[in-house]
């Protein structure tokens, strides 16, 4: 008899902490989020201001975010530390971004963008805010775009995303 309440006290904790943990890791940034609800800001509401899925995946020390939107994905993965990483894009502009950490629940990522041919000019610049709710079961992502060469384009949105 004792036998069977020592394997059912083991077998309750075993279950308890798996809960726990899976909880611990649901309430983290990584994860697959899809979009739930759009608000434009301001500016133009144009149908992709914000990404329709997005993908946060977590190995070791390296953020990689995938983001889906009408069809095209783009995956990066988020420079470690302080300053701006720089990286090309498929059609050859210069892109470079930089990451701002806050905490583990919220980050910024700034990236701007030059325009073929113009010596690496800035043509524009895009920012996104990204914060986690207190529960884990919410990712708003604020998204503010510039361009730079017209002062009149220009638009944010915001975002809200749940776990898939």
């Amino acid at each position: 008899m004792k036998i069977q309440h020592y394997a059912a006290a083991l077998l309750l904790t075993g279950t308890l902490l798996s809960v726990k943990i899976t909880r611990a890791q649901e309430t983290g940034l990584a994860g697959s989020w899809v979009l739930q609800q759009k608000t434009n800001l301001s500016g133009v509401d144009y149908r992709n201001t914000v990404d329709d899925s997005l993908t946060v995946l977590k190995t070791g020390n390296r953020w990689v975010l995938t983001r889906s939107n009408m069809g095209t994905t783009n995956r990066d993965t988020l420079p470690e530390g302080p300053g701006p990483a720089a990286s090309t894009t498929k059609d050859n502009r210069r892109r470079i971004a930089k990451v701002t950490w806050q905490g583990d629940q919220a980050f910024t990522e700034e990236r701007s963008y030059s325009a073929p041919g113009d010596s690496g000019k800035n043509a524009h610049t895009i920012r996104d805010e990204y914060s986690l709710s207190a529960d884990g079961r919410t990712l708003t992502v604020t998204r503010y775009f510039e361009n730079a060469q017209d002062a009149n384009d220009k638009w944010s949105a915001k975002g809200e995303y749940t776990r898939k």
